[in-house]
């Protein structure tokens, strides 16, 4: 670069900077700046825990969420979060020096002598988040005041990092958390199904964890190789706080200012790219925004490299959106994934046997916290709306006691004496209103309703839908006999053949699965299912198989069985031997598994 092109680019460097201090010191309020001393070289006498309140030391106001580190011999022993009164409590000993820090302010370190009592913690308040500092960065990035700045703004995203990561460690909650899947056949079209399953947790390890530690993310990049179990997908990872927090995200990746968002000018943004490219891994970019008027970490967007140009065809990556609390908790409120999924089976065969994958389809996947209830009483809820379904009869009554929920979703809620079923959190999308009946249930089968809904964030919404019956399931399955029937059944007795009467409508339906030991549905294994005779030895080996086993591994026998008669269900998949159960039949609808050993 020549010398007046050099000093045109310094130049124009010093006044970007310039022009980004202006309009942080505009979007910011006011601050006095104040020094904090720092720890005395040598280390007063420990105390037995510590207690305490952080204040700005500009208002005097209480700080929440700064993370409060109990040290003893420069080591850290404990760690904790200010709640919403600025008040924290570290009761483990010995400590003789805490450090604060908390995003939007300088860290604070105060040494402890005995007798400590209660101790009171100044934060001084950054007048902007775009100060520029020394780069520590990698040799292999480019550097500059803009990079500066950057690394900035990084600096404090990383005591919001910290600040999710010791929530998780020190706020005891309970939560419930919405998990779904969603495969797309046609992005040009809107997403008709997904898979949903609700989940109440209680001090689990936050909501959204990585796979692997900031080590093997290094290492080994954002995906796993195939397991060889047949499923022929390799699974796609995030990163987690725990990675973007650590020293090695900074050695790995390097930092510069992202575009502004026009429709959020409070907003900053951090761009991360590798700083070596790893052709052999499958690696990220993407950004961190900060909201610099709340001084809170916003979300994570991130997309991933070296992919197969199919795989790149649905723009694969992802986004974490954190929530930071009145009571200083911060966590991740919700997260998404798009990675490829191969296209039919040759597809899934290519990417097992480790080439490249010729066809893929969008797969979204991902959660969101419904509501969070902590163990000092505070609380919050999401936006998830509610689902109200009304369930009528052809003739206008109301279907009591009955079990509504959404196909391939663990959303389920009994009727009322009104016939009203509420399904809380639904996360938005497209369902089938189904019923749970609790025999078909057994062999996993619902009764579809014709009612679809579509579910957008907003209040609750209402639907009527008219449900189907068992006798309903039985009549489209088996028809309806309107003939007396006359069975021959053998009389222990009489040692003969005796005739049973059985009335129209009275006749009982079987409904089979057979499954391995693992609950696995078979399919293609020939049944055979015969009354027990009483007196009679039991069957050992089958006759002509009344049905086989569908894809999932059901069939259903509409033979004339009387209730109170016993039946006998014998099975032999194929290179096995025969096996099969005895069931008493009580009512008109009975559901049998039959578990088989290949």
């Amino acid at each position: 670069m020549s010398g007046d092109m050099h000093q045109r680019h310094h130049v124009l460097t010093r006044m970007l900077a310039s022009r980004l201090l202006r309009w942080a010191l505009l979007a910011l309020p006011a601050c006095v700046v104040t020094r904090v001393a720092p720890l005395q070289a040598q280390q007063p006498a420990a105390t037995a825990g510590v207690r305490g309140t952080v204040v700005d030391a500009v208002t005097g106001r209480p700080v929440a969420g700064a993370v409060v580190q109990a040290l003893h011999s420069d080591t850290m022993v404990a760690r904790t979060l200010s709640d919403e009164r600025g008040r924290f409590l570290i009761s483990v000993a010995p400590v003789s020096a805490v450090r604060v820090r908390r995003i939007g302010y300088r860290p604070a370190d105060a040494a402890l002598t005995p007798p400590v009592g209660e101790v009171t913690i100044r934060l001084t308040p950054l007048v902007t988040l775009l100060q520029p500092v020394a780069v520590r960065a990698n040799a292999r990035c480019t550097t500059g005041e803009r990079v500066a700045v950057a690394h900035a703004v990084y600096e404090q995203v990383r005591e919001a990092l910290l600040a999710e990561i010791v929530t998780r460690e020190t706020r005891s909650a309970r939560s419930r958390l919405v998990r779904y899947r969603r495969p797309i056949d046609d992005p040009a079209r809107p997403m008709v199904t997904q898979e949903v399953v609700v989940d109440s947790l209680h001090d689990e390890a936050g909501t959204f964890r990585a796979a692997r530690t900031p080590a093997l993310f290094v290492q080994r990049g954002f995906a796993t190789e195939p397991t060889g179990d047949g499923a022929g997908e390799r699974a796609f990872l995030g990163p987690d706080t725990e990675l973007l927090s650590h020293d090695l995200f900074r050695q790995t990746w390097c930092l510069d200012l992202a575009e502004r968002d026009k429709d959020a000018p409070t907003l900053v943004g951090i761009r991360f790219t590798p700083a070596t490219r790893r052709p052999a891994i499958v690696d990220i970019d993407g950004r961190l925004w900060v909201d610099t008027a709340t001084r809170t970490l916003q979300r994570i967007e991130y997309t991933y490299l070296n992919l197969s140009d199919a795989e790149k065809s649905v723009a694969p990556g992802g986004r974490i959106e954190f929530r930071t609390m009145p009571n200083g908790a911060v966590f991740v409120e919700r997260w998404t994934l798009r990675v490829a999924q191969p296209v039919g089976l040759r597809a899934a065969l290519s990417v097992f046997r480790g080439s490249a994958v010729s066809r893929a389809r969008p797969l979204d996947t991902g959660g969101e916290v419904a509501a969070v209830q902590w163990a000092d009483g505070s609380s919050w809820r999401g936006s998830l709306p509610s689902l109200r379904l009304v369930a009528r009869t052809d003739s206008g009554a109301p279907q009591r006691g009955i079990m509504l929920g959404l196909a391939g979703t663990s959303y389920a809620a009994r009727t009322d004496s009104a016939g009203v079923a509420v399904l809380e959190d639904v996360l938005p999308g497209r369902y089938r209103v189904v019923v749970l009946d609790s025999v078909l249930h057994r062999v996993d089968i619902t009764l579809p309703t014709p009612l679809r809904v579509d579910v957008a964030r907003g209040p609750e919404v209402t639907h009527t839908v008219v449900a189907p019956t068992r006798a309903s399931f039985v009549k489209n399955v088996c028809g309806v006999d309107t003939a007396v029937q006359r069975l021959r059944r053998y009389d222990a007795q009489a040692d003969s053949l005796a005739e049973v009467t059985i009335e129209p409508g009275t006749t009982a339906v079987v409904l089979m699965r057979v499954v391995d030991r693992t609950g696995r549905p078979l399919s293609g294994v020939p049944v055979f299912d015969a009354v027990t005779l009483a007196g009679a030895p039991p069957l050992t080996t089958p006759r002509a198989p009344r049905s086989r086993s569908d894809a999932d591994g059901r069939l259903v026998s509409c033979f004339a069985y009387a209730p109170g008669e016993t039946i006998q269900v014998l099975a032999q998949p194929q290179g096995g031997e025969v096996q099969g159960l005895v069931h008493t039949l009580t009512s008109l609808l009975e559901a049998v598994v039959l578990v088989v050993r290949r």
